[in-house]
């Protein structure tokens, strides 16, 4: 006689299944990956559970906590975990990892669009830019480009333990990643947009001070101020929000992913204001 199987019992057991993923559904958690720092990696995150939601609809029967597990498979390959992760990852994972790392994540983004464009329609066929008209390229694009944001920004808050460098504020509402070398700068699809060590961790404040030039890092990370401080802000205001970290060494949780002096150095002669303006 067969035993019955109650409700509660039933979705138990349903999750204890180990379901495979595809080559689709990594790429989708490998870019869910990278946009998360590391204190969001969590079952209850909205974006993970958005991510299960939206491939349960679509018959591919991956939940939160399964998706989370996924992503924590992915630091087993990662620089910025030292190898250290939930089991050791699988042949798929370290297939999709070393494919996209070695551009620097840089087409990933709109190889995660295709994948999502796949599993919507449940079609095997390639979605590119050739497939769409001038608003759907123009959209794609768009797209790609905050996905690509948004993976800068969680790869540097990862390295940043999501604290702001000088201050230390870790309000996700007032953290943001800062390029040392302009995303503008670079040339388009380059590694140096997505590379965590051209990023700094900044309050909202020091944010738009160092991206005009107020004030940069020496070569120890140490606060250098601007001269043309002087000339925009009030005394009392400079004394506030920006003497008290003059000549700080910025706090980073990985050193081991320091900014590259190159950044710096590129900071320095073409963003930094050397000089007071006359």
């Amino acid at each position: 006689m067969n035993r019955q199987i109650f409700p509660d019992e039933s979705r138990f057991l349903i999750e204890m299944v180990k379901v495979r993923y595809t080559e689709d559904e990594c790429i989708l958690a490998l870019e869910l990956y990278l946009m998360l720092p590391r204190k969001d990696i969590r079952r209850d995150n909205p974006q993970i559970i958005q991510l299960s939601d939206f491939l349960t609809s679509k018959g591919h029967p991956h939940n939160a906590n399964s998706i989370k597990m996924k992503l924590e498979n992915f630091k087993a390959f990662d620089p910025l975990y030292l190898g250290k992760s939930l089991s050791n990852g699988s042949d798929m994972d370290r297939k999709i990892w070393e494919r996209f790392y070695a551009t620097g994540f840089t087409d990933l983004s709109k190889a995660a669009e295709e994948s999502r464009m796949r599993i919507s329609h449940g079609d095997s066929s390639v979605f590119g830019m050739e497939n769409l008209d001038e608003g759907g390229r123009t959209k794609l694009v768009e797209m790609m480009e905050r996905s690509n944001q948004d993976i800068f920004r969680g790869r540097v808050l990862t390295v940043y333990d999501s604290k702001c460098c000088i201050t230390g504020i870790q309000s996700n509402d007032m953290i943001q990643a800062c390029h040392i070398k302009p995303w503008s700068a670079s040339p388009e699809n380059s590694k140096e947009r997505l590379d965590p060590r051209n990023g700094l961790c900044l309050n909202v404040l020091h944010h738009k001070a160092f991206d005009d030039g107020l004030f940069t890092l020496d070569e120890k990370y140490r606060v250098e101020l601007s001269p043309a401080l002087e000339q925009i802000e009030r005394p009392e205001v400079i004394k506030r929000y920006y003497r008290p970290y003059e000549g700080q060494t910025i706090t980073i949780d990985m050193k081991e992913f320091l900014p590259s002096e190159e950044y710096l150095d590129y900071h320095r002669k073409n963003v930094f204001r050397e000089r007071a303006e006359s």
